[in-house]
């Protein structure tokens, strides 16, 4: 009724993906057409070999077990939370994206009382801004050829 759409669904700590959840959202999404639900399994080329995105995405994967991938876009982000190397980081991960559309998973914003009343992700929302809006960023994207595109760009190309 207000004239808006919804381009996307994900949840809060990734609760949309366990069992029992999954199957309401999909279902929630296929009835009002909404295209895109993120799909939290992340590829090894963008886990920067870190031990701990290693588990955090395969406890993703088992838990999203048999729930399929609604759409073509894939999904990024786990090694990039709380990195104190968070621009090297993101830089890294960039360069090691398939051809295609991928979802990166960021958290930036500023700390405040506010927040802290709320979230315990706080110091590194600012530093996540400071890289993605940084003219390093800017330039990396642009040698790498990486567009940025909202949810409601159709995907260009499916997973591999």
């Amino acid at each position: 009724p207000a004239g808006l759409r919804v381009t996307h669904l994900d949840s809060h700590r990734h609760v949309h993906c366990l069992p029992g959840f999954a199957e309401v959202v999909l279902d929630g999404a296929r009835r009002h057409a909404i295209v895109h639900v993120r799909h939290s399994t992340e590829s090894a080329e963008t886990l920067l070999g870190r031990p701990v995105a290693r588990l955090k995405a395969r406890a993703l994967r088992l838990a999203l077990g048999g729930v399929p991938h609604m759409d073509a876009v894939r999904f990024a982000g786990i090694a990039l939370m709380a990195s104190p190397t968070f621009e090297a980081d993101l830089h890294s991960l960039l360069a090691a994206l398939p051809a295609g559309d991928t979802e990166v998973m960021v958290h930036p914003g500023y700390d405040s009382p506010e927040l802290a009343a709320l979230d315990s992700y706080r110091e590194p929302r600012e530093r996540e801004l400071r890289a993605l809006t940084s003219p390093a960023l800017l330039e990396a994207m642009r040698i790498l050829a990486v567009q940025p595109c909202h949810f409601g760009a159709p995907a260009t190309s499916p997973p591999a």
